[in-house]
């Protein structure tokens, strides 16, 4: 859940299968705190979003070199979704894990984004 730096090593196995061929690069909007920090030495993993916020493309510019064919995982169509269409990249939607803690807020951003992405994915 958003907030958490608790994997499973399932998760963690996946993202070094991932890492096996691919260039992997770990992208979040969060700001304030260690949160990224600690993912970052976690699944030791660039974080690309230090500066600029998804959907934006100059995310890719922190980035650095990435090769062609590109795959953005995430659970937000509304940031992850539309950050893929902006860069021409596959998105791949993964169930939203909640933490049952969630704010009104997040909550509302959450619903807006489940019932826009029944509309464009």
């Amino acid at each position: 859940p958003d907030g958490s730096t608790e994997f499973k090593e399932e998760v963690l196995a996946k993202v070094r299968k991932l890492e096996e061929m691919n260039q992997v690069f770990l992208c979040t909007n969060k700001r304030g705190g260690l949160r990224w920090q600690e993912l970052e030495a976690l699944f030791r993993l660039k974080v690309v979003t230090k500066r600029h916020k998804k959907p934006s493309r100059r995310v890719l510019e922190e980035a650095g070199s990435i090769k062609e064919y590109r795959i953005v995982i995430g659970d937000k169509c509304l940031t992850d979704g539309l950050f893929a269409w902006r860069i021409g990249a596959l998105f791949i939607r993964v169930k939203r894990k909640l933490s049952g803690k969630e704010s009104l807020s997040v909550r509302i951003v959450n619903f807006l984004d489940d019932a826009i992405s029944a509309f464009v994915l």
